[in-house]
């Protein structure tokens, strides 16, 4: 791993503590009503606000098509502007309950109203200004990441990438595609459990790792034979691959100019 790269991870690191490690865990997976068509999310990486919504979406353990539109991007902004009627972001699309809207705060309210049938103190408006600060503080250590388009060619299908918000290797893969305005499938694969902390395919008490039965852990790791976040999947070109480090290079390689 280069020099570089481990700057990048230690930035990403500092960026998570920030926001003292929210969206870590799917704390309210077993609760939650799946929606069945998948959301989509108009947002760009590095904006506080967008950072709320993902937060939330990691935590309900609701995957979510992120469709990036980061400053002076040209591939989506345009479609969100149709859609919504202006260029904020984050703008959520759920065709399950025919909603568009645009507020974190009001997303976030809708998103655990919806899917969980309530809206935790945690997530009530005084604490989500917590969070929101501590989102402006990780996007300050982030400066300039996940924030502004470079060109790039588009792929014909979106991809899809296996993560969580505080994931900081996680982080950096999101960074890059936001960049190049990538769609792609966002599959949360939040924590479930205590083995769950620590590096992938490692339990911190050193006992044998198993995923939680039939979380989406232990579906990746029968469909992919890996767990890892980030794991990108492209079928535009049949890749599969874990390591953020790889990951960047093969973006950067395959989409960018």
């Amino acid at each position: 791993m280069s020099l570089l790269h481990n700057l990048q991870i230690a930035s990403s690191i500092a960026a998570s503590s920030a926001a003292l490690w929210r969206g870590t865990s799917a704390f309210y997976r077993k609760g939650v009503t799946q929606p069945e068509k998948t959301l989509t999310l108009y947002e760009f990486e590095n904006c506080p606000y967008c950072r709320l919504v993902r937060l939330a979406l990691t935590e309900l353990h609701i995957n979510v098509n992120i469709r990036p539109c980061p400053k002076g991007g040209k591939v989506w902004r345009e479609e969100a502007k149709k859609i919504g009627g202006k260029a904020q972001f984050p703008l959520l699309v759920d065709e399950n309950t025919d909603t568009v809207m645009y507020e974190s705060t009001e997303i976030v309210q809708y998103l655990f109203n919806t899917y969980l049938g309530k809206v935790p103190n945690k997530w009530q408006p005084n604490n989500i200004k917590k969070m929101i600060a501590g989102g402006q503080v990780a996007s300050a250590i982030r400066y300039g990441k996940g924030q502004a388009a470079k060109p790039s060619t588009q792929p014909k299908e979106p991809l899809t990438l296996y993560t969580f918000d505080s994931s900081p290797f996680g982080r950096l893969a999101r960074e890059r595609m936001c960049e190049l305005e990538l769609p792609y499938k966002s599959v949360n694969i939040g924590k479930e459990q205590a083995a769950d902390m620590g590096p992938a395919n490692r339990s911190w008490n050193r006992k044998p790792y198993f995923p939680a039965k039939g979380s989406k852990r232990e579906t990746m790791q029968d469909e992919l034979g890996h767990i890892s976040s980030p794991y990108l999947v492209d079928p535009n070109t049949g890749t599969q691959m874990p390591e953020s480090e790889a990951i960047l290079a093969y973006l950067d390689k395959t989409y960018g100019k």
